[in-house]
């Protein structure tokens, strides 16, 4: 948004690999919690499961962000309250941005209501955009008498 309003010429590339990196982060986060509890007690070797399955995840957040930060650009901030809101949802239930940093390593919360502060930031971050939303109506609206 300050590139927008300030006028700052910024490539899509640069704007696609911002994302990235941020999405990438927080996939990283959960592919390592939930593969480690998950795979490590059953599995000897899956390091190569680990690797195939640490491509999903990242590709999922990016989609979600990437989805809501396309509506935002787009000056439509119903649609990307939907997906802001549909992250909130994922951190509510533990998949994602729930783990817990111990001695062991990297610890996962996967559970109901393990990482309430990204739930609470994520469904505030909805309620802005839809708050977004009414007023952009209402501008358009009061434009159109």
């Amino acid at each position: 948004m300050l590139i927008r309003y300030y006028g700052i010429q910024v490539a899509t590339v640069y704007k696609m690999l911002l994302a990235g990196f941020c999405f990438y982060s927080c996939i990283k986060i959960l592919v390592n919690t939930v593969l480690q509890s998950v795979l490590y007690p059953h599995f000897a070797q899956f390091e190569l499961i680990w690797q195939n399955i640490t491509i999903f995840p990242y590709v999922a957040v990016t989609a979600l962000w990437a989805a809501a930060l396309a509506y935002i650009v787009q000056r439509r901030f119903a649609p990307a309250a939907a997906w802001v809101a549909a992250a909130a949802g994922l951190s509510a239930i533990g998949i994602i941005h729930a783990y817990k940093l111990s001695a062991n390593g990297v610890e996962s919360l996967i559970g109901w209501w393990v990482a309430p502060q990204f739930t609470l930031a994520y469904a505030g971050g909805a309620l802005f955009l839809l708050a977004c939303a009414w007023y952009l109506r209402r501008v358009q609206y009061s434009e159109q008498r």
